[in-house]
């Protein structure tokens, strides 16, 4: 366990990777900062780029729905600038980098925030992996992905992470067959299907639901405003694989068949919470 300077304490076991739809969707900066202050929080890269540049993310329909729950023209716009301007704020009002427990990957080294006592490696595994989904993904037609982006991002850090092993939060909608994480990881070629067998789901989820109720989270779950899905990730490749340097890793110029071989034999599930 961690000590926070106002004497609380912070579990070290399962750490969260929160999808951007959580994040940065309804009340998603509140319950960052709360499941942060009981179990380590980490954002994905796809969090801050969207948080940076609102003008050129807030002209995308579809991750506009997604992230509010509203239609474009129905409420989307006002909903998304509020999210944005709401971690903005928080970044700067409230020193984020400095907060215990809320680490993100963002542009590299110099803009990511680790664990003081963390892997030093642990970036060049993330950018790696993410690179190697790129690799077995064909590439999307017109502009970006953001969706599939922030999927793509979460997946690599929870694949990144050594022990204890992180789980991946994410919101399911109402017409969800799979919160988003798995389905990225199915268009991988990784199997992510859902865990009903009581014995084995009781394993992951006892913990994580005692960390939720501590946070609050659980209560917009209980009272069904909020579907929560898990995912948990496992890609044993990248355990001992040789990574180049830093800025060999950067998936924007290009991955390669080594990066795209780190998914080989990974393997995933998802459930729902509770």
């Amino acid at each position: 366990m961690l000590a926070t300077a106002a004497g609380a304490r912070i579990e070290t076991a399962a750490p969260c990777v929160l999808d951007v739809g959580l994040s940065l969707g309804p009340g998603g900066l509140h319950w960052a900062l709360a499941l942060a202050r009981v179990v380590p929080v980490w954002l994905p890269q796809a969090h801050w780029s969207i948080v940076d540049d609102p003008g050129f993310f807030g002209r995308d329909p579809r991750l506009l729905s997604w992230l509010t729950g509203l239609p474009p023209g129905g409420g989307a716009e006002q909903a998304f600038a509020a999210a944005v301007q709401g971690w903005r704020d928080a970044r700067d009002a409230l020193g984020l980098e400095s907060r215990e427990a809320l680490y993100w990957h963002y542009c590299g080294k110099d803009g990511s925030v680790l664990p003081k006592d963390g892997d030093a490696t642990v970036v060049e595994r993330i950018e790696a992996l993410a690179a190697g989904c790129d690799g077995r993904r064909a590439p999307a037609e017109g502009a970006c992905d953001a969706v599939a982006d922030s999927a793509r991002d979460a997946v690599a850090i929870a694949a990144a992470l050594a022990c204890p092993h992180p789980v991946i939060l994410s919101p399911l909608g109402a017409g969800d067959p799979a919160p988003g994480p798995a389905r990225y990881l199915a268009s991988l070629g990784v199997p992510c299907p859902q865990v009903t067998e009581p014995g084995m789901l009781a394993l992951f989820r006892d913990p994580l639901l005692s960390a939720m109720a501590r946070s609050g989270l659980a209560i917009p779950v209980a009272s069904r405003r909020l579907r929560l899905a898990v995912v948990a990730v496992a890609a044993p490749r990248v355990s001992g694989s040789p990574l180049g340097r830093e800025e060999d890793l950067d998936w924007r110029s290009g991955p390669s068949e080594e990066e795209a071989a780190l998914w080989d034999d990974a393997s995933a599930i998802w459930w729902e919470i509770p």
